[in-house]
């Protein structure tokens, strides 16, 4: 205890409310309007003239000093827990990859769709074919248009190359799994 105590006097810090706030001085101003030497003055005289003792608070993992605050006869810190502000940064960054993925997907499939119809237009594909490769790709669609490249993989590994061809099967296995690869890091 005694040993907190002089670190605290080692350390001691003063704060003062002043016209654009709270001001910390390291240490006592010296000398201090009519006090020629004011930081030995009484502690009454240092406190009339609205010099209080600064204390710091020791914080912890999920902790943070937010704002002074005057007590009594000191000024604090405010001790602010961060672990709701933690978890609001990663679900606010887990949101915009979401976000990523699904505009992505846009981007990526719309691409896609538009060869499907070029080689319909082009008489590589009859329009039925192309109907029916959109229809049975339909859940993938959904998945990569929602963001969700892993379930999208899955969907297509359950269809299978027999059902859109080896070709056209590989390909879209190869921009998944790359776009995987790339995009998730856990």
């Amino acid at each position: 205890m005694e040993y907190q105590r002089l670190l605290k006097i080692i350390i001691m810090k003063y704060a003062k409310r002043e016209i654009d706030g709270i001001r910390i001085y390291n240490e006592l101003p010296h000398p201090y309007k009519n006090y020629p030497n004011f930081p030995n003055e009484s502690a009454e005289i240092i406190e009339a003239e609205g010099f209080l003792e600064l204390v710091t608070p020791v914080i912890i993992d999920g902790e943070k000093l937010g704002e002074l605050y005057q007590n009594e006869n000191t000024f604090t810190y405010e001790v602010i827990n961060i672990q709701a502000e933690i978890i609001a940064k990663a679900l606010e960054a887990e949101k915009n990859m979401y976000i990523k993925r699904a505009n992505d997907g846009v981007t990526i499939y719309a691409s896609l769709s538009a060869e499907f119809r070029l080689a319909k237009l082009n008489g590589i594909i009859t329009e039925e074919e192309q109907k029916g490769i959109e229809r049975i790709l339909i859940p993938v669609r959904n998945e990569v248009l929602a963001g969700q490249w892993i379930s999208a993989k899955q969907l297509l590994e359950e269809i299978g190359f027999s059902v859109v061809g080896e070709s056209l099967y590989n390909r879209l296995l190869l921009i998944i799994t790359d776009y995987i690869a790339i995009n998730y890091t856990s």
